[in-house]
């Protein structure tokens, strides 16, 4: 990751990821220069999708000296170095996510500089050191200005959202299928019936013949 330099005029509509591009970045001032940080670009797009965002807006990106301490910085801040810049999100319902969440999220992600400007702004920044703050109560830069809590979790009195745990997939074996066996049906013995019936026959006529033999006899 590194601080890269652009031009506003040459540059402005290049694409720095899938939802930045190097004119959001721009000084006020209409500087033509303007200083980024790759590793910026990179941790917004990871807040951008962590709160699943519909924009996340820069209102304050690259500063030039002079510029930072017109709006009252102090010239030499992480805006002139092109690593910070102040912001609001707005959810997929088009209204602005509340910017003590915001916060709290960014902490979690390793935003080394998160500092809450009011209900819906802050400030980002990915320098060197650790600074976290709320700057409606101070304007001394430390992170003793969240009065020791040691996030913003804690600071703003926020419930942590729960992340659901991933369900364990468990493969169930698959029986192979088993052949059935037959059913055995009992049926009659044809054969045996069949001879008994003739066996009645054959008697029978033979009464009827002895029978009809007396008949003439007599």
């Amino acid at each position: 990751m590194a601080v890269k330099t652009y031009s506003l005029k040459k540059d402005g509509n290049t694409n720095l990821s899938p939802h930045f591009k190097v004119r959001e970045f721009k000084c006020k001032d209409g500087t033509d220069k303007i200083l980024i940080d790759d590793k910026l670009v990179e941790k917004l797009e990871e807040i951008r999708s962590e709160l699943n965002a519909k924009a996340l807006v820069i209102y304050s990106g690259y500063r030039t000296p002079a510029h930072d301490k017109k709006v009252g910085g102090s010239g030499s801040g992480q805006h002139t170095k092109g690593k910070a810049v102040d912001c609001y999100v707005v959810g997929q319902d088009g209204k602005r996510i509340s910017a003590k969440l915001v916060c709290a999220i960014a902490g979690d992600l390793g935003f080394s500089g998160i500092g809450y400007i009011g209900s819906t702004s802050l400030h980002l920044d990915v320098a060197s050191r650790k600074w976290w703050g709320d700057e409606t109560v101070s304007v001394n830069y430390g992170i003793e200005r969240i009065n020791g809590s040691k996030d913003f979790w804690e600071y703003f009195k926020l419930d942590k959202p729960k992340k659901e745990e991933p369900v364990e997939e468990v493969e169930t074996p698959v029986e192979e299928d088993k052949e059935e066996k037959p059913v055995e049906i009992q049926e009659p013995d044809l054969i045996e019936n069949t001879e008994k019936t003739w066996k009645d026959y054959l008697i029978g006529l033979l009464q009827k013949i002895i029978e009809y033999l007396q008949d003439v006899k007599d």
